[in-house]
């Protein structure tokens, strides 16, 4: 199983958009249609092939035979071959500036290697944690008005109080601005946002791919069903991001909204975010249409995962917007962890000033794991235990 996962991600860092790809690994630094994309083409398939080869040694009851092989194969090359006549990046249409960029094979491609892999994964259930979750905690016993958990990209919890209390302080200020009272703690995590999910949403332990093939009764949307509340969730990335456009229904979420639901109803109005390797809706958006389609329920309950502040994270924008600043004298020089902090500390000030009082009487915002892949110096600042979390509540 741990091969499959480094199998997915490894791919997927060949089969997003090439321009997602340059920026976030700086491969090239003079990125154009070229002998690059070619390469890089030939390389994802040479690549793709020799996974398969490994997964085939590693167990020999995946059973791939030569017909799925070979459909595989032809699939792989006639994206390819598409992305390569549209030239990845010049494909003019509306698809052009929403989430893959008019990148065929980054849309495409994703999927079936996903498929492959997972096709014959045997995945156990997730284990119930010992100990409730905090959005069990916060929400299983609470049945009044309209509720929203908020999960947060790569919000960690820094080890140093000094440095934690800023970005509470900053976070603070906002709500209470707007008459809102805020509680702050820290919750254990372990591994990746799905790992997150499983956390919180299913006080449990596990793998999120066994939920792709068997429901869920215990989660803590069946748990708000039985006191009466419509359930929605939202997402500012694609739905076939870890199959969440599956596993979300088998969970008990009524209405799941990705970010082909705001292009299809949006589609010319959407400010793209280009802060993380996702280009994905402004976590903003997503947070007031989920909002707005909340209000229209008596009782709600809603979640809503972010994308915006995912790590390696690019601070060009808020450079030229002169809006990096010094958060502590520990970040010195890490701009990019500065620049990502003000990102989280930005979208929250904009759920402090947008939450309806009138509809929802708690939200609970919680990180779903310290950010990843930084650098030692950054990786040293954060608890690797514990993330934060705050109860939003009049």
């Amino acid at each position: 199983m741990i091969f499959a996962d480094i199998s997915i991600s490894l791919s997927n860092l060949f089969l997003f958009s090439y321009e997602d790809f340059i920026r976030t690994f700086k491969f090239f630094t003079n990125y154009d249609f070229s002998l690059n994309q070619i390469l890089l083409s030939i390389c994802s398939i040479l690549f793709l092939y020799f996974i398969l080869q490994q997964l085939k040694r590693v167990n020999k009851q995946l059973g791939f035979d030569k017909p799925l092989l070979l459909f595989f194969f032809i699939t792989i090359i006639a994206i390819f071959c598409l992305d390569f006549i549209n030239g990845s990046n010049t494909v003019e249409s509306p698809i052009k500036k929403q989430v893959h960029q008019g990148n065929i094979a980054g849309f495409a491609s994703t999927s079936v290697v996903s498929f492959l892999i997972n096709i014959n994964a045997q995945v156990e259930k997730p284990k119930q944690n010992t100990t409730q979750s905090i959005t069990f905690e916060t929400f299983k016993n609470d049945s009044l008005s309209n509720q929203m958990l908020i999960l947060v990209e790569s919000f960690g919890l820094l080890k140093n109080r000094d440095d934690q209390q800023i970005i509470e302080n900053n976070i603070n200020e906002t709500f209470k601005k707007n008459n809102w009272k805020i509680k702050w703690g820290k919750t254990p995590f372990e591994g990746s946002t799905t790992r997150a999910e499983i956390r919180e949403l299913l006080n449990s332990n596990g793998d999120y791919r066994y939920l792709i093939r068997n429901n869920d009764i215990n989660s803590i949307f069946n748990i708000k069903h039985a006191q009466g509340y419509y359930t929605n969730a939202a997402h500012s990335y694609n739905g076939t991001m870890f199959e969440r456009n599956i596993w979300w229904k088998n969970i008990g979420i009524k209405a799941p909204l990705f970010s082909e639901s705001f292009q299809q109803k949006n589609a010319y109005k959407l400010k793209l975010n280009t802060e993380s390797p996702f280009i994905s809706i402004q976590d903003e958006t997503t947070f007031d249409f989920l909002q707005n389609e909340s209000k229209k329920n008596t009782k709600n309950f809603a979640y809503l995962l972010t994308v915006n502040s995912h790590i390696p994270f690019n601070i060009s924008d808020l450079k030229n917007k002169g809006r990096i600043k010094l958060l502590s004298n520990n970040f010195e020089n890490l701009t990019e962890l500065n620049g990502q902090l003000i990102r989280i500390i930005n979208f929250l000030s904009h759920v402090a000033n947008n939450l309806d009082s009138t509809k929802f009487n708690k939200v609970l915002i919680v990180g779903d794991h310290m950010p990843p892949f930084n650098s030692k110096a950054s990786r040293s600042l954060y608890d690797s235990k514990h993330v934060p979390y705050c109860i939003i509540y009049k």
